[in-house]
């Protein structure tokens, strides 16, 4: 069972796209990536592995970022896979993800119709949950619905495709998905599940509003932004916060 990555970008986005295609070819290997973006792309900036493919959507995304829902959903319409797992171009794995939560997580979703969605990351575990399992190393948690804000958010997770059409509303941006969807979600049976005391996937978020130039390694292993910085992915001045060994 290999669960198909689907992440999507723009043009302007092909540093991060680049950098999150690297990590995510290293630490989830043998695993189908698709991108899907547009004709404006630079595509000479794209540092494309073995297992990824790119998309176009459309030859410009008309409409900017008020259009990012309205092309995603258009896309997962028609598409065959029951569940994928959705990640953003800038949410960078920092890590072999924890293979006996991923598996068991994986395993859960196609086997439990009731399920909407599964963060992989650890913030299912911080907002206000309910256990439904404790397997020893991890706990299996439920969001409750007492949870207002950030029961849907656009970190790694296994999203039963029909589930995600709900929060893919026009005029809808990333922002909006998050904020508007987390209310927009009590209306329906699915369920939001994740993990607490520990977790399938660490990530770096991987750019951030106040330095729009800039790319936030903090987190990343010093053999991964070592390998970015002599490959070229990006330069010293543009990593934010101190690297002491730099």
């Amino acid at each position: 069972m290999k669960t198909t990555v689907y992440m999507d970008t723009c043009k302007g986005r092909e540093q991060a796209l680049s950098i999150s295609l690297y990590l995510l070819e290293k630490y989830l290997p043998n695993y189908n990536i698709t991108v899907l973006g547009y004709g404006d792309c630079d595509k000479s900036k794209i540092r494309l592995g073995s297992n990824s493919s790119f998309i176009v959507m459309d030859s410009i995304q008309r409409g900017a970022v008020t259009s990012w829902a309205t092309y995603l959903k258009n896309y997962f319409s028609d598409l065959e896979d029951e569940v994928i797992l959705r990640v953003m171009d800038d949410h960078f794995i920092s890590d072999i993800p924890n293979s006996n939560i991923y598996d068991y997580l994986e395993k859960l979703m196609y086997e439990d119709s009731s399920i909407g969605r599964i963060d992989l990351t650890r913030g299912a575990g911080l907002r206000k949950h309910k256990v439904l399992d404790d397997q020893g190393s991890f706990r299996i948690v439920e969001t409750t619905p007492d949870q207002d804000i950030y029961r849907i958010t656009t970190q790694f997770s296994f999203w039963r495709t029909k589930y995600l059409l709900n929060f893919l509303n026009e005029g809808w941006t990333p922002w909006d998905f998050e904020l508007k969807g987390s209310p927009l979600s009590k209306q329906y049976s699915e369920r939001l599940l994740g993990c607490s005391k520990n977790w399938a996937i660490n990530q770096v978020e991987g750019t951030r509003h106040f330095a729009p130039k800039k790319i936030n390694m903090l987190g990343l292993k010093k053999e991964d932004i070592l390998y970015l910085l002599y490959n070229e992915y990006l330069t010293n001045d543009q990593l934010i916060g101190e690297q002491e060994w730099l």
